[in-house]
């Protein structure tokens, strides 16, 4: 229940900023954006089916930049190289790299459009379908998987153990994509039963509201950087937020920037957060 606190807290937080974004236009998306990412929180996560991960899939590829066409395989033989193992795979949003371990399945499924798929889960149990296709640059697997809050979609070629690719994911509330974001991916198992976990490395990023308010080597920096290294990631939802948090940061300090009463609101809703995240940690 301290939690939900927390994050309805952080919505009305940005609420607050609406009012300023409606000054300056050229923040009010980006704003706006996050004021209704940060409220969406799934109470029930249902299953993707395949076909909806295809249809997310697709688009997210033809926005991505990745490859200019993807032509979806039926045959079977082509998902094997990830039939039945387990991957990590590593990217870097703002300064933040997150480390996320997906289970392939074993048994081929199909979309209506006789597309073929292999079930797909993160560490998290948030689960999706990987494909594979030719496109523009080559032959390639487009992996989807659904969270509360964000569709995470992982495109990448494999040579042996090794991946490369690139990262996104889209926003599930609004429709809107994420940049996209080189990533590297691993072969760690063959086994659908290997225990895995979470990794997420975080270092201050250069553009940190909390920073702009508190300074740097602030203890409530210190603090609020702890709950995120300790809480937030160790959750598919507190890692989805880091994600939008840093996302959206330039945003936030920009607002904050020109008009200094918006930044002192914003001091004072977080200063009433501080003692909810205290108790957390306690």
């Amino acid at each position: 229940m301290k939690k939900i606190i927390i994050l309805i807290s952080t919505f009305l937080m940005i609420n607050n900023a609406q009012t300023f974004a409606d000054e300056h236009s050229d923040e009010s998306a980006k704003i706006r954006e996050i004021a209704t990412t940060n409220s969406q929180f799934a109470e029930d996560e249902s299953e993707v089916s395949i076909d909806e991960a295809l249809n997310k899939a697709q688009g997210s590829i033809a926005k991505s930049g990745f490859a200019q066409s993807f032509l979806y395989s039926n045959n079977p033989a082509d998902l094997d190289p990830m039939r039945g193992t387990i991957w990590s795979f590593t990217y870097t949003i703002y300064t933040t790299t997150f480390t996320d371990t997906i289970r392939f399945g074993t048994t081929t499924e199909y979309a209506s459009d006789g597309t073929v798929g292999l079930s797909a889960s993160n560490q998290f149990d948030s689960t999706g379908y990987v494909f594979f296709g030719d496109s523009s640059i080559g032959q390639a697997f487009a992996c989807g998987i659904e969270g509360s809050m964000l569709f995470d979609v992982y495109t990448f070629q494999v040579n042996g153990t090794t991946a490369t690719g690139t990262y996104k994911f889209k926003d599930l509330s609004t429709g809107e994509y994420s940049n996209t974001y080189s990533m590297s991916g691993t072969k760690i198992s063959d086994s659908t039963t290997t225990s895995t976990s979470a990794t997420t490395t975080t270092t201050a990023p250069s553009f940190c509201p909390m920073a702009v308010i508190y300074g740097e080597d602030s203890e409530q920096i210190e603090m609020l950087r702890n709950y995120r290294d300790d809480v937030l990631s160790q959750t598919s939802e507190g890692c989805e937020l880091i994600k939008l948090y840093y996302l959206w940061s330039p945003a936030i300090v920009r607002a904050m920037e020109q008009d200094e009463e918006f930044k002192h609101e914003i001091k004072w809703i977080i200063d009433s957060i501080l003692p909810m995240i205290a108790r957390e940690m306690e």
